[in-house]
């Protein structure tokens, strides 16, 4: 037996790829994922890129990631807490989806306080 969501995937992918109502609806279709696959893998990069700066020990200005990896622990929250829950204070896709596509890799786990 499928689950549902399986079935509902199968389903959105023949009525716009296999048999779609209209020819342009095909087009767009593919577009719509080409380009929700190349926001991920974008963030996948920029996170990647932010770490490796961040485990050499110097922060490069220019990308917008390391300011996000900066507020990880206290701004977004990435990992549940026993006393926030999932519930993140402000949800921020990007971050999110490139710690996941980099396995969960949290370079300031690794960082010793100053003071």
């Amino acid at each position: 037996m499928m689950p549902v969501p399986v079935w509902f995937l199968l389903l959105l992918v023949w009525r716009n790829l296999v048999h779609p109502v209209a020819k342009h609806v095909r087009g767009w279709y593919v577009a719509g994922m080409l380009l929700c696959v190349l926001f991920a893998v974008g963030c996948g990069m920029a996170y990647h890129a932010s770490c490796n700066a961040y485990d050499k020990g110097n922060v490069p200005n220019g990308n917008p990631m390391t300011e996000r990896i900066a507020g990880m622990h206290f701004l977004y929250h990435t990992r549940f807490c026993i006393y926030d829950g999932w519930r993140p204070p402000l949800h921020d896709p990007a971050m999110v989806l490139g710690m996941r596509l980099n396995k969960g890799y949290d370079p300031l786990c690794g960082m010793s306080r100053i003071g």
